[in-house]
């Protein structure tokens, strides 16, 4: 409340007291102007210029001399220049957006920035879709005496005061909301002003003016089958492939598919599912149609019952003749980088491995010549920012001649 102080005042020494009782309102106006842009309000630093405005006009009229009419001109220039220096962003409360797999919960945020120096009050409504989603549990973990209102599965209710009042400086996330995810689709949690309307309160127990955005949760249908295990190894003539599930949901089966150079896969058998959404199964494949000294790539095309497929990674596995140098190249597919693995050649000579990777037009891409050492040979070959393809290696020693598949994928 502004009083205008006003003093009977002899003739003689009217300006004096006059200047000395305007000096003292405005002291007063400018005082409230500093502690109302203290918290950042847009209609509190509009209604601080409006008093300073009314109050030039009720001084201008009331006080003849020309003197105070030009102190009283000054000051309210300043008072308008300084009320609109004043950062006037309001304070904003956010609802944060996720995604998640039917039957999973998940934590949503209401966040919190801009608030006022320190708040005194904080309350609001909360809806959403209750057939999307449900509301598991829900806390404030900064303001810890909030109280919420679960009594509506599809809102929640939140309240909290304090006197004082109490700091959040920044950016916070003032409620954390857990929710389980019920079906596929997306669940806006929105704002309500019914029956608690959303406001923030400050040290003069003034509503804030807030900006409001609302959130959500995306259900999405998980994927239908969890792969944990996938592996191809030469035993014998033949390949063995190897797989394990966590779980199937409304899964089909797993087409078999396989190919020689890594790009293109055809399919060579199908198996089918047995497993279930609480527990996965274990599978095998012996592929025995295969040719020595060649390398083959498998992956697992799994299908789900509504026609809808994924692919698993890729894996690749070589038979060699009993009396050949077993060469691996690891891993592959890769990307940035691979090695090329051996024992030494039985006819261990002087002479350097020398190893050779070719892109798809037959072009020398890197070279590298390595000495032969007893036991466990490796090769190391730096791929990194080759493009995307199958690529060629040659090894060559002392007469041998070998070549090699490598796949350079960007996943």
């Amino acid at each position: 409340m502004l009083r205008i102080p006003i003093f009977a005042v002899e003739e003689r020494s009217k300006d004096r007291f006059q200047i000395n009782s305007f000096s003292l309102l405005y002291s007063q106006i400018l005082a409230r102007l500093k502690k109302l842009a203290a918290y950042n309000g847009d209609f509190k630093i509009r209604n601080c210029f409006l008093t300073v405005f009314f109050t030039h006009i009720i001084i201008s009229k009331l006080f003849k001399s020309s003197m105070m009419k030009q102190f009283s001109s000054i000051v309210f220039c300043i008072s308008v220049l300084l009320t609109f220096a004043i950062n006037v962003n309001a304070a904003t409360l956010s609802v944060a957006g996720e995604s998640a797999n039917v039957g999973d919960e998940v934590v949503i945020a209401l966040t919190a920035a801009d608030l006022p120096t320190e708040i005194t009050g904080f309350q609001g409504t909360l809806e959403w879709d209750g057939s999307l989603i449900e509301l598991q549990s829900v806390e404030s973990p900064l303001l810890s005496t909030m109280g919420f209102n679960t009594n509506d599965s599809e809102k929640l209710g939140f309240s909290w005061g304090d006197f004082p009042g109490t700091a959040l400086a920044g950016i916070n996330d003032v409620i954390l909301l857990t929710f389980e995810v019920l079906q596929e689709g997306r669940a806006n949690i929105v704002f309500t002003n019914s029956p608690v309307v959303v406001e923030v309160t400050d040290g003069a127990f003034a509503p804030d003016v807030l900006t409001l955005n609302n959130g959500f949760v995306e259900g999405i249908d998980p994927l239908p089958v969890e792969l944990s295990v996938f592996d191809a190894t030469a035993t014998g003539n033949a390949v063995r492939l190897d797989w394990v599930t966590d779980s199937e949901v409304n899964f089909e089966g797993f087409e078999i598919q396989r190919a020689i150079d890594g790009v293109n896969f055809n399919g060579i058998a199908w198996v089918n599912a047995r497993g279930s959404e609480a527990q996965g199964a274990g599978y095998s494949h012996l592929d025995d149609e295969i040719s020595m000294n060649t390398s083959y790539y498998y992956r697992l095309k799994m299908w789900d019952w509504d026609g809808t497929y994924e692919y698993s990674e890729i894996r690749n596995a070589r038979i060699v003749e009993a009396d050949q140098p077993v060469i691996q190249v690891y891993p592959n597919p890769a990307k940035n980088r691979t090695a090329i693995v051996f024992e030494n050649f039985s006819d261990l000579t002087n002479d350097p491995v020398l190893t050779t990777l070719h892109d798809m037009n037959g072009r020398t891409v890197q070279f590298v010549e390595h000495d032969m050492q007893d036991g466990i040979n490796r090769i190391e070959l730096n791929i990194a920012g080759l493009p995307v393809g199958l690529y060629t290696i040659t090894i060559e020693h002392a007469g041998y001649y070998r070549t090699e598949k490598l796949v350079i994928g960007n996943w």
